[in-house]
């Protein structure tokens, strides 16, 4: 089948070696060098090209465009000492530098350095829920592996540059929470963080202004049986009965104007568009 010179892959023939157990083998070169006796098959079927003395190459990660922390990659910048590789990145505050890919991926650098100028310029203040509720949106934001990226992020839900760049920015916006059961709400619950869109408000408020709807599309109504709806709203962690209707729309409309009436003029309603006319 063979004969002397034939190249398969990487292997010269150079001539048939033997039989074992009826299964042809060859005698074959390496351009490193090194002969072996290779079975027939292996060579047809291109199982076996080399040796082994080829590198073993590794899959090339693309991170353009990705974020770790406050860098978002630009581009490669080639390998170094070690072989270790590098991309030229952008921190938030706008420095560019070449960082080391396991740097960014196990998060040993999130910052050009800024983030810790940043920390000590605020005294402490990083200690304070204040800062845990800043880290919480950049990570719902800007973190794919984040458990709640799907809803944030995922759904395009930015941070504004003004935020996402400074912790102390954040605070000159928000101020500090009015009390410990306060949270951080978005007024428009498919708009940025930045200042115009954000409030504290109390926790059970902030539960309100989800957007979780039930199996008839409207937050508040829920299907009987029968065929009627029902809305209910929850108020002090209890559900509070607020009618039976012979239209979802007409139950929806029901919960909105409690919800003015129990979580304040900047409720999440089905009807937003109503806002002004529940207010009269």
């Amino acid at each position: 089948m063979y004969k002397a010179g034939d190249k398969i892959g990487l292997w010269t023939v150079v001539r048939e070696a033997s039989q074992r157990n009826l299964l042809r083998y060859w005698l074959c070169e390496r351009q490193c060098g090194s002969r072996r006796e290779v079975y027939q098959g292996s060579l047809r079927k291109g199982v076996s090209v080399s040796c082994g003395c080829l590198p073993k190459s590794k899959p090339t990660l693309k991170l353009e465009g990705e974020t770790f922390g406050r860098w978002t990659v630009l581009k490669e910048a080639g390998k170094r000492n070690n072989n270790a590789r590098y991309w030229l990145c952008q921190c938030g505050c706008g420095t560019v530098r070449e960082v080391c890919q396991s740097s960014l991926r196990d998060g040993q650098s999130p910052s050009c350095g800024c983030i810790t100028k940043d920390r000590m310029s605020n005294h402490g203040l990083y200690k304070k829920k204040e800062f845990k509720v800043w880290s919480g949106i950049l990570n719902r934001c800007n973190n794919k592996t984040h458990k709640s990226y799907e809803n944030y992020g995922g759904r395009g839900i930015k941070v504004c540059d003004r935020w996402a760049n400074s912790f102390s920015e954040f605070i000159k916006d928000m101020g500090f929470r009015p009390g410990k059961n306060f949270d951080i709400d978005r007024i428009d619950n498919d708009g940025d963080y930045e200042p115009k869109n954000c409030r504290w408000v109390r926790r059970s408020s902030n539960l309100q202004n989800k957007r979780t709807k039930s199996a008839t599309g409207y937050k508040g109504v829920n299907l009987r049986e029968s065929g009627s709806f029902v809305a209910v709203i929850g108020v002090n962690k209890k559900a509070l009965y607020l009618g039976s209707f012979a239209s979802a729309e007409e139950a929806a409309e029901t919960y909105d104007k409690a919800a003015i009436k129990y979580y304040g003029s900047q409720a999440w309603l089905n009807f937003p568009e109503n806002r002004k006319a529940y207010l009269c």
